[in-house]
């Protein structure tokens, strides 16, 4: 016989998804070969602690969250700053951003998405930042030293972060959304307004139903123009309009997707021997019933975990991902879960006191999502029932209060006995 070679595993993108499947691996096959293409030059850092980086309010090395030795103790090959341009599946090869040409026998794409241009005159005027990697933080905040006065664009969670980073050094802020309300992609119209009021009394401006139009500066951003005509003065403008998946060389090779790249419940591309998870992947979502983009890094962390298992030999099937957010403006706590949002069919049960706002969406049978700002005692029991498509027994509004999960959770009362007493266990 003759002699079995390693497998070569090769992993493009060192963030959550990337990192969470290296472990995963190397769990499986300490013997494995693995080389990590990643297109940033900084060892693993968290993306969540860039606006409080921005904010001074935890340093620089703290963001990091492994050390330099990393990589060489599990044994891993890095090739860093480079980005794959062209995947070869047939040959099982990808071409880098450099020329080189490197096989794999298992190619993990955690590529995961890019933020999105202001696409304006004047949008690439010194002085107007997009907000997704360090190099980002560290160049705005060493912008805004002796700065006045900021414009962010977007009102997403990104966005929210980096005016109240902002805000927090002394800045007057101003915020423009395109749309009816704040955070629109996981907040109800109620919950949003409850967050736009808080940030407001903070002494953000919010802008709903409007956008830039144009960056006016000479040599650098001195104020933006609004669909509205009216016009802001602005020292630093930072975008935060989303992000969009790093699809484009998987979709070059074949690979099956719409915003990114479908994988199946073994977190498979249509591609053979090609795996992909984290922001770049379109993954089964139980409260839409088809797969969807969900940008999460709990999401990332997961299909990471299950991708990399699976390459390795295992046969685990991931439970899907949902949209599940947790932040903080202030002392504000803010949590959604599913699709908070009124759909055709659905019944919404909702609550607000001086505690804050609570919200809980039922259909057919199901809860399909929650919302909790302004504490969040009980939310993370609702998880397991959204994700497992657990359906109620009979219409919880019937069921005696002590005994009823919207009640449960609207008073913030919920546990675990409550909701076994209320529900059963038939899944998807």
């Amino acid at each position: 016989m003759g002699e079995v070679l390693p497998m070569k595993y090769l992993i493009a993108g060192g963030s959550a998804a990337g990192i969470s499947a290296l472990l995963s691996i190397r769990r499986r096959d300490p013997a494995g070969e693995i080389t990590l293409v990643s297109a940033e030059p900084h060892r693993f850092y968290s993306r969540v602690l860039t606006s409080y980086y921005i904010a001074g309010k935890v340093p620089f090395e703290r963001m990091f969250l492994v050390g330099d030795d990393f990589y060489e103790a599990n044994g891993v090959r890095v090739m860093a700053p480079l980005r794959v341009e062209e995947l070869f599946p047939d040959r099982h090869e990808c071409l880098l951003s450099d020329g080189q040409l490197v096989q794999y026998d298992r190619f993990l794409a955690a590529t995961g998405a890019s933020a999105r241009e202001l696409g304006v005159v004047g949008g690439e005027l010194p002085g107007v930042f997009r907000l997704r990697t360090i190099d980002d933080a560290v160049q705005i905040r060493e912008w805004v030293h002796r700065k006045k006065h900021a414009t962010v664009v977007g009102g997403g969670m990104v966005g929210l972060k980096a005016a109240e980073a902002l805000h927090s050094l002394g800045m007057a802020v101003d915020v423009v959304v395109a749309s009816n309300r704040v955070m629109s992609q996981v907040l109800d119209v109620e919950s949003a307004a409850v967050v736009q009021t808080h940030l407001e009394d903070m002494g953000i401006r919010i802008h709903l139903r409007n956008d830039v139009t144009r960056v006016i500066g000479s040599g650098r951003v001195e104020a933006v123009e609004l669909r509205s005509g009216e016009v802001l003065g602005a020292d630093i403008v930072v975008v935060g309009r989303g992000v969009d998946p790093n699809a484009g060389f998987l979709k070059k090779a074949g690979a099956k997707g719409k915003r990114g790249v479908w994988v199946d419940d073994f977190m498979q591309t249509s591609l053979v021997d090609v795996y992909a998870a984290g922001d770049v992947c379109e993954a089964y979502d139980p409260v839409r019933g088809e797969s969807a983009v969900n940008p999460l890094w709990n999401n990332a962390v997961d299909q990471g975990r299950i991708a990399g298992a699976n390459m390795a030999g295992a046969r685990i099937r991931s439970p899907g991902s949902i949209s599940m957010n947790s932040f903080m403006f202030g002392n504000l706590s803010v949590m959604s879960l599913g699709r908070p949002e009124a759909q055709d069919g659905a019944r919404v049960f909702a609550r607000r006191d001086e505690r804050g706002y609570r919200r809980i969406v039922l259909k057919d049978g199901h809860i399909v999502g929650a919302v909790a700002v302004g504490g969040n005692k009980g939310f993370g029991v609702l998880f397991p029932f959204v994700s497992k498509r657990v359906r109620f027994e009979r219409p919880a509004v019937r069921l005696r209060a002590t005994d009823s999960v919207v009640e449960g959770f609207l008073s913030g009362n919920i546990g675990h006995a409550c909701l076994l007493r209320a529900l059963v266990g038939r899944t998807r």
